[in-house]
């Protein structure tokens, strides 16, 4: 009854919006996506994917990160990768925050980066769920050079692919 409820009001609001834009001429502004990476520990693939993100696609993506079991800190070279490639590092510490279901649910899309996200996150009912290997395409990256920077290679694909998806191909 409540899903039911929930298309009629999405239709009743789709009618307003047309509506709008036919008087007015005014489309509604395009849908930013709420992105949360999830990470083990937090301290290299969660905060590469949201300072890429937010960094690319801002417009797009509002992307936070979220530890199972934080670490302390960022590991090894990750904050001074991120300074040299202009992203910074405020609010990209591990922390484990405590998400309510009402909370989680406002996420569109949950990723796990080298976990699986169900492993410590209840998965509310309409938001997605997925799961990124990483480690293993970074892997092949590598090559002898810098870990971080092919992590960071692999997951930069990663984002744009999906803000292309969410977005389309002319987003941010």
């Amino acid at each position: 009854v409540f899903n039911s409820l929930e298309r009629v009001s999405d239709q009743a609001k789709n009618v307003c919006e047309e509506a709008v834009f036919f008087v007015e001429g005014k489309r509604k502004p395009p849908k930013t996506y709420r992105v949360l990476f999830v990470e083990k520990n937090g301290s290299i693939l969660a905060p590469l994917a949201v300072a890429y993100a937010r960094k690319a696609h801002p417009e797009s993506l509002a992307a936070s990160a979220y530890a199972c079991e934080p670490a302390d800190q960022l590991a090894g070279d990750v904050a001074e990768f991120l300074d040299q490639k202009g992203h910074g590092t405020e609010g990209l510490q591990p922390t484990k925050v405590e998400l309510t279901d009402d909370e989680l649910g406002k996420y569109h899309v949950v990723i796990g980066l080298d976990c699986n996200p169900s492993s410590c996150l209840h998965k509310p009912f309409r938001t997605a769920f997925l799961e990124w290997p990483i480690a293993d395409e970074a892997a092949g990256l590598e090559d002898g050079g810098n870990a971080i920077e092919a992590n960071y290679r692999v997951i930069a694909g990663r984002v744009r692919d999906l803000s292309a998806l969410l977005r389309g191909e002319e987003a941010d």
